[in-house]
């Protein structure tokens, strides 16, 4: 016996679907929000390999800044 899970064509969710869909939902954005930052602000689509450090390196300032972009209101109300 197979249990499909979610809805089919046509079918409408059942409640504990349409939870689990938003909880995972909601989850996926936060993790993937700071990737687009990444790379649509900035271009980061594709890289030469310079080496693990150096690559690391430019990965790791570039999601240090977009944290920055990302909390910038935040910032801006503190200071001012």
């Amino acid at each position: 016996m197979v249990r499909s899970f979610g809805s089919g064509r046509g079918r409408k969710l059942t409640c504990a679907d349409a939870s689990f869909n938003r909880k995972s939902n909601r989850t996926r954005a936060r993790v993937e929000h700071p990737f687009g930052v990444v790379k649509h602000l900035w271009g980061y689509r594709k890289t030469r390999y310079r080496g693990l450090r150096k690559n690391a390196a430019q990965v790791y300032t570039l999601f240090a800044l977009a944290n920055f972009y990302m909390a910038r209101k935040k910032l801006t109300a503190v200071a001012g």
